[in-house]
């Protein structure tokens, strides 16, 4: 085990949090490094290790879709305009070999520097898109048909709060609304019956302005070999995506209850990026004093690995909560269902008494949104 790095409350990590800490305890000098070339060099980037929930990084296997804990990246931000790139180890290994060049080549005074071609730098890249945040929806309460209209939280890589996203209700194959009577008391009651449910995203709400740009979500459902995008909203800091998506299944088998039961669909929220126009006020200052100013006002926090790796990969708060409306509902359920009945029996009876022929429907294929 990697020595220099406590965290949790009785030291004990998981084999995937002490690859993370090498990997960390690894690229700090580096990134340091990399610090000192760009102030040398005037570069206006700053450079930092994250850590990317494994929301973000699932991989696909024979038993479904696989979450690591963590993902180990290097942030490079742009000083003067606020944009941010986010570099896998290997990318930026390539880049500190460029950088430990550039700075011999300024140490043997090669005048050369100054006009380096942009694709030449190894300070740049060229804007494009950046993941915000991540949030996990559970899916318990589809096994027993229940409608998910709570509003979830998209947290970025700092655990902080950055948009609140909006989701919907149950419905039928055709995407109406089914309501809140119906409800599967016993989830292998839906074996051998075809099933439908559907993602509906709203709107959401982004706080930093720099994404004014432009924004998307996406995400995957198991058996999906390719995401799903919604439409890219441009010029807004609420976008309203509208999308939906009505997911079918042919047949429930116990495979899909399981998945309904373990398992999340993780939305991804992406920003897009542009150069903008630097501040006069930043552009007179170095490196160095846009760093400093940088700690000071607190966007570079020290400790923010050390809260990352003790941070369970999924949101527990909202996993918790979607146990807690499976058992109100399952409370409700016989009420309700005495209630309905009531309700179902006194239409008959008027249809009835007119001479209607009344024939009993079925629920027929169940259909959730999330």
């Amino acid at each position: 085990q990697a020595k220099g790095f406590q965290t949790g409350a009785d030291g004990q990590l998981s084999k995937e949090q002490q690859l993370a800490q090498e990997q960390v305890l690894e690229l700090l000098p580096m990134v340091s490094e990399s610090n000192a070339v760009s102030e040398e060099l005037n570069k206006h980037k700053s450079f930092e290790v994250i850590l990317i929930s494994g929301a973000a990084n699932p991989t696909e296997g024979s038993k479904g879709t696989k979450y690591h804990s963590y993902r180990v990246m290097v942030k490079m931000k742009n000083l003067l305009n606020g944009n941010t790139w986010l570099w896998e180890r290997g990318k930026f290994m390539n880049r500190r070999y460029l950088m430990q060049d550039m700075y011999q080549r300024h140490l043997d005074g090669d005048e050369t520097l100054k006009d380096m071609p942009e694709d030449q730098d190894a300070f740049w890249d060229p804007p494009c898109e950046v993941l915000i945040g991540t949030s996990s929806a559970f899916l318990q309460a589809l096994g027993y048909g229940i409608d998910m209209d709570d509003p979830i939280l998209i947290t970025d890589y700092k655990g902080e709060d950055q948009v609140r996203c909006l989701l919907t209700f149950p419905c039928d194959e055709t995407g109406k609304c089914m309501g809140e009577e119906y409800f599967v008391e016993d989830s292998s009651e839906l074996l051998g019956k075809p099933y439908h449910y559907k993602v509906t995203m709203k709107s959401c709400e982004i706080r930093d302005s720099r994404f004014n740009v432009g924004s998307f979500i996406k995400y995957k459902i198991d058996g999906d070999e390719e995401y799903t995008v919604t439409p890219t909203v441009t010029e807004s800091l609420a976008p309203e995506f509208n999308h939906s998506r009505v997911v079918k299944i042919d047949k429930v088998t116990q495979e899909t209850l399981e998945y309904f039961e373990n398992s999340c669909i993780t939305f991804l929220l992406y920003g897009c990026q542009e150069d903008r126009e630097s501040d006069v006020k930043l552009i007179k200052l170095t490196t160095k004093e846009l760093r400093q100013r940088e700690e000071t006002s607190g966007n570079i926090k020290t400790n923010a690995l050390t809260r990352q790796l003790t941070k369970n990969t999924v949101d527990e708060s909202a996993m918790l909560k979607t146990e807690i409306l499976v058992l109100k509902r399952k409370k409700r359920h016989p009420r309700q269902k005495r209630e309905t009945y009531s309700r179902h029996r006194h239409s008959l009876g008027q249809k009835a008494t007119r001479g209607t022929t009344v024939r009993t429907i079925s629920p027929g294929d169940i259909c959730c949104c999330f």
